[in-house]
């Protein structure tokens, strides 16, 4: 997505005022000549001419446009994607991460051209992968489910 340059200019002008007033409670240094607010203040600066530049200098276009990806086969991918994750979200307390996991990567890769076999290889050993980080390494509790029973 391509946001038109005036809609970024605005939102950093409005940035480096948020980011003014955010100094203005700092406190004064004892005995330098140069507060804690003062570089903070040149950035908020920085910010507002640059999104004064911008919102100036903007030529007359569309506020926002599609890329062309997110048409036709494209588009299917990407919900495909947040599809997945959210059943993964909705299905993990239940059938537990491992089979959940297995499930969600093995389909996405299918949904994205990956041949049945090769898929579900690949999903399989990403999923042991991705467990054995979560749960030797990083002591992550995952859900435990159907598989999850069968572990010790």
């Amino acid at each position: 997505m391509k946001l038109n340059d005036r809609i970024i200019g605005i939102l950093a002008i409005l940035g480096g005022v948020l980011i003014y007033v955010g100094t203005l409670d700092l406190r004064e240094v004892p005995g330098q000549a140069i507060g804690s607010a003062f570089f903070p203040q040149i950035v908020a600066g920085i910010f507002v001419l640059t999104g004064a530049a911008l919102t100036v200098t903007a030529v007359s276009s569309p506020l926002m446009r599609l890329p062309s990806w997110m048409w036709g086969k494209g588009a299917v991918s990407a919900a495909g994607v947040v599809a997945a994750v959210l059943l993964w979200l909705a299905a993990v307390e239940g059938l537990g991460f491992l089979l959940t996991t297995w499930l969600m990567i093995s389909g996405l890769a299918i949904l994205l051209g990956g041949r049945i076999w090769t898929a579900g290889a690949a999903a399989a050993a990403a999923t042991v992968i991705f467990h054995l980080i979560f749960v030797e390494l990083l002591r992550v509790p995952l859900p435990r489910g159907v598989l999850e029973a069968l572990l010790p």
